[in-house]
Parts: C-alpha cells; sequence; structure tokens
C-alpha cells in the first residue's frame, strides 16, 4: 500500500510541475508584452491607459482566484477547475488577436480568469499531494518556487523575442496552443486516490493561528520587499552610478542576477530541508535576517565610494534572494500543512490575494516612497529586524513550554 502511495505522489509531482512552468512561461511571457500590445496594434492606447488597464487585470486576478478556489473546492475538483482554465485561457489568447477592441478585452478577461482558476488549484493540487508526507512539504515548496522562477524568466525572455521578431499575433497563438496542452495534461493528475489525513483536534488551538500568521507574516515580507525594489530603481537611476557602471546595469540586469543567484539557492535549500524539515516559522525567522541585512547593504550604497556601491548593492540582491527561499516556501508548507484539506484551495486564494493587495496599496503612496527611498528602506530594515527579533522569541519560547509541559506531564 506504501508503494502504490508513493507511486501516486511521484507521477503527480512530474505533472504539476509540468504544469506550473507551461502556465508560469504563459503568464509571464503575455505579461511582458501585453502593455506594448495595447499600446500598439490592439487597442492603440496611450501608456497611461494601458498601464490603468494592466492594474485592473491584476485586481481582477485577485477575484478570479478566489473564484478559481470555489471551483476548486466546492463545486469541482483542482483537476476539473484547471481544465477549465486552460480552456478559458485558450478561447482568450484567440479572442485577443481578433480585429474587434471588444473581442480584446473580452480575451484579456478570459485569460485572467483561466489564470486565476489554473495557479490556485495547480498550488493546492501540489501541496494535497504531500499533505500526507510533512516531513518532505519544504523540499516540495522549494522546488515548485525553483519551477515558477525558471518558467518565468524562460516565458519573459522567450517570448519578447518571438514578439519582437514574428509579431504579437503569433505569440499569443503560441500562448493558446500551450494552453491547450496545459488542459490536456491536466487531465492526467491522479486525485481522491489516497485518504487525505487532517487532524480536526488541532483546528480550534494552534493550525489556524498558524496560517493567519504565515499569511501575515509573507505579505508584510512582499510589502517590505516592495521598499527595497523601489531604492533599487532610485539607485540605478543615479548620475553617478551610472555613470561609472554603464546603463547596462539597469533593472533587467538586476532581474536576470536574482534567477541566476536564487536558482542554485533554493536547490541547495531544497536540499537541505531533507535534513531540516521542522521549524519553519524559524526558517522565516532566518528569512527576515536576510531581509534586513539586504536592506542595510542597501543603505550603505549612498554611504561608500561609487566604485564599492556595485558590490554593496550585488550583495543586497543575494541577501533578499536568500529572504525568499526561507520565507516564500515556508509559508506555502505551513498553509498546506496546518489547512483542512477540504479548504486548501480557497486558503491559498487567500494568500494570494491578501500578499498581492498588500503590495499594491503601496501604489498610491508610490511616488512620496520615490522621492524618500532612503528613508523608507531604512525603515524597512529596522522593520524586518524587529520582526526577526519577535519570531525568535515566539519560536523559543514556545518550545521553553512546551518542554515545561512536558517535564511536568512526565513527573506526574
Amino acid at each position: 500500500m506504501e508503494h502504490t502511495s508513493t507511486q501516486i505522489r511521484t507521477s503527480n509531482t512530474t505533472i504539476i510541475l509540468l504544469l506550473l512552468f507551461l502556465e508560469r512561461m504563459c503568464y509571464y511571457g503575455i505579461r511582458s508584452i501585453l502593455i506594448l500590445y495595447m499600446v500598439g496594434e490592439a487597442l492603440q492606447l496611450g501608456d497611461y491607459g494601458a498601464i490603468t488597464i494592466y492594474k485592473y487585470l491584476t485586481y481582477f486576478l485577485i477575484l478570479t482566484q478566489f473564484i478559481g478556489g470555489i471551483f476548486g473546492d466546492f463545486v469541482l475538483n483542482n483537476k476539473k477547475a484547471i481544465l477549465i482554465g486552460g480552456l478559458l485561457a485558450v478561447v482568450g489568447c484567440i479572442n485577443t488577436i481578433l480585429p474587434s477592441e471588444y473581442l480584446v478585452y473580452l480575451g484579456l478577461a478570459l485569460m485572467t480568469f483561466g489564470t486565476g482558476f489554473i495557479k490556485t488549484n495547480i498550488l493546492a493540487a501540489f501541496g494535497k499531494t504531500y499533505i500526507n508526507h510533512k516531513k518532505y512539504l519544504n523540499t516540495a515548496f522549494s522546488f515548485y518556487y525553483l519551477i515558477v522562477n525558471i518558467g518565468a524568466f524562460i516565458g519573459f525572455s522567450l517570448f519578447a523575442i518571438i514578439s519582437t521578431k514574428l509579431g504579437f499575433v503569433v505569440s499569443f497563438g503560441i500562448a493558446a496552443i500551450l494552453y491547450v496542452v496545459i488542459s490536456l495534461i491536466s487531465l492526467a493528475i491522479s486525485e481522491g486516490k489516497e485518504k487525505l489525513e487532517y487532524d480536526m483536534q488541532k483546528v480550534s488551538s494552534n493550525s489556524v493561528l498558524y496560517v493567519v500568521v504565515a499569511i501575515f507574516l509573507s505579505a508584510l515580507f512582499w510589502g517590505i520587499y516592495e521598499l527595497g525594489g523601489t531604492h533599487t530603481s532610485v539607485i540605478l537611476s543615479n548620475g553617478d552610478f551610472t555613470g561609472q557602471f554603464g546603463d547596462n546595469i539597469s533593472l533587467g540586469f538586476i532581474n536576470q542576477l536574482n534567477f541566476y543567484i536564487i536558482v542554485p539557492l533554493l536547490i541547495f535549500g531544497g536540499i537541505l530541508w531533507l535534513k531540516f524539515h521542522r521549524s519553519q516559522f524559524l526558517k522565516i525567522a532566518f528569512g527576515f535576517l536576510c531581509m534586513s541585512l539586504a536592506f542595510l547593504q542597501l543603505t550603505n550604497v549612498a554611504m561608500v565610494d561609487v566604485e564599492d556601491s556595485l558590490f554593496h548593492l550585488i550583495s543586497s540582491i543575494f541577501f533578499l534572494a536568500l529572504a525568499e527561499i526561507c520565507i516564500g516556501p515556508m509559508v506555502l508548507s505551513i498553509v498546506t500543512r496546518y489547512t483542512n484539506p477540504k479548504f486548501l484551495t480557497m486558503t491559498m486564494a487567500a494568500y494570494a490575494g491578501i500578499s498581492f493587495s498588500i503590495v499594491y496599496m503601496l501604489s498610491p503612496v508610490s511616488d512620496i516612497v520615490y522621492d524618500k527611498s532612503e528613508l523608507f528602506t531604512f525603515l524597512g530594515m529596522i522593520l524586518a529586524a524587529a520582526i526577526t527579533i519577535l519570531l525568535f522569541l515566539a519560536v523559543f519560547l514556545r518550545r521553553y513550554y512546551l518542554r515545561n509541559n512536558q517535564n511536568q506531564s512526565s513527573t506526574t
């Protein structure tokens, strides 16, 4: 019986990671060309109009993930919800390249709907694969994160090249074909083959608290992360910096560098978590410590000679990547571990929605943050350091409390 369970788990892992790779490649590929497409031949919008529609689509994506969660948990299942999402995205891609403004808008909405269905249900289906194998959760989500980064990087680069050389129609056509492939592959997902274990006794005491705290910490992480990204943009726009290192040190270069750093770190972390698969909150605390160090390096850029500023910038990228591999996979692991499988898709949708909301709540004050980015980066460093201390204290106090309870039980 154990052999069968392991075989199903291995099969599902391969299928779901392949689905994830293709979906992230399509999503980030389309995202990389969407504004140019709307500004150009499709809708002939100005930059402001295209960016506004892009933001509305992002907000709509949050809603569609909740709808996808409802379908995945209560109406259908993850497998059928992914299939429906893939078919919606196929129709959306086709509509987007038709010669009608209304059909283009409909196509964008359908693609967003499809993405919301696919993304949340892939995540939940992957988590359910490891619910009965909790010691592998940290490693599994590290490799999940790895595939997300690889798919996003390839999709962003590939679709930009294709749209430049062959045109936008070819790009959306390739995306439609890939979504057809996603729909077909989703049929191979095995669901309901093994009983998903969940201890209902722990729900009222710890489980809900752990999930809420983990999601809240993730939202804080991404909110603070945005501050670092803003200050990095300010550094790259500095005349002294560009004069010393040239215009090649751009945001595109930083994103590529982040990819080349985070990929080996995720592989190393995934292997390491096989040995140290407990204490997810301790790993999150270490992640916020790394974030604090990254922001310290960013604030140092303005205090050192221009020749040394690139070292501090690159080291901040390294520490931020280290923070991300300690926090991102661990939050997904905690949410999966302590959520009732019947509601896992909805919980994952809530996790994604809250994280997105925190980031986009900063948009109205982006100009203020940009003008005073050094101050906000310093405040972000202090906040990350404070969270680190609080988490370390909480983890060790909990261990002390549990140890005392065990000692009292043994004496009685």
